[in-house]
């Protein structure tokens, strides 16, 4: 009896020899083959939403990490802005304090 000729309900031993993975499925009733499919199918879904999820993870980290970096440097980039601003209006005290010495020098010259 060929595999053509069996019904669904027939259940034969099938001998286990070296043959190829096609012919094992092509032996099978078609609702094993679909359900082997669709199994196979899940499972290559259920891995691959396991990685991207890693994945996704591993992003998020990276992500959370460049973030601190930049307020690092945002937190930087504002203290140079600040001791600039400091350092000008030291330089300014320093040359109003050196004009009032000058003053004082000259006023007690005379």
């Amino acid at each position: 009896m060929s595999v053509l000729e069996r019904t669904p309900h027939e259940v034969e031993a099938i001998p286990v020899t070296s043959k190829s993975l096609g012919r094992r499925l092509a032996s099978l009733p078609i609702a094993a083959r679909v359900a082997a499919l669709t199994a196979a199918g899940l499972i290559s879904l259920i891995v691959s939403s396991i990685l991207l999820t890693q994945a996704l993870y591993r992003s998020a980290d990276r992500t959370a990490d460049t973030k601190a970096l930049f307020d690092l440097a945002a937190t930087a980039a504002a203290a140079h802005v600040t001791f600039g601003e400091l350092r000008y209006w030291l330089t300014d005290l320093s040359v109003s304090l050196l004009m009032n010495s000058q003053r004082n020098a000259e006023q007690a010259r005379e």
